[in-house]
C-alpha cells in the first residue's frame, strides 16, 4: 500500500474506539501500546484521522522532538527513534514468501 505514515498519540481511554472506526484507506503499521499507532495511508484520510477528537499529536517523520510528557520510557524512546528514522519504502514482493511466483530465492 502506498501512502505516506503518521505517528498518532492517543487518548488512552478513546483509542480503542478511534482505531476501530479507521478509514478503509488506513492501515495500522505500527501498534506501541494503547495509545501511540502508527498509520499509512492517502493525505487526506491521514488529515481527517489526525483532527478527530482523541488524537493528541499527530506527527511526521522529521518532526522536532519535544518531551513528550505522560509516555512511558518505551513510549518516548519509540516516538524519538521512529521520528529520526528515514520513512520506510515501498519494496515489491514485501510480505511475500521467498519462492512466491514471480520471485527466485536468494542463493
Amino acid at each position: 500500500m502506498s501512502g505516506r505514515e503518521l505517528l498518532l498519540i492517543l487518548d488512552e481511554g478513546s483509542a480503542p474506539d478511534l482505531l476501530r472506526h479507521l478509514d478503509s484507506g488506513l492501515t495500522i503499521t505500527h501498534r506501541v501500546s494503547p495509545r501511540i499507532v502508527v498509520l499509512k495511508g492517502g493525505d487526506d484520510a491521514l488529515a481527517e484521522i489526525a483532527g478527530r477528537q482523541g488524537v493528541n499529536l499527530a506527527l511526521e517523520r522529521g518532526a522536532n522532538q519535544g518531551s513528550f510528557e505522560g509516555l512511558s520510557e518505551g513510549e518516548r524512546l519509540f516516538v524519538a527513534g521512529w521520528i529520526s528514522s528515514p520513512p520506510s519504502r515501498d519494496r515489491p514482493g514485501d510480505g511475500l514468501t521467498w519462492d512466491a511466483p514471480g520471485y527466485t530465492p536468494p542463493g
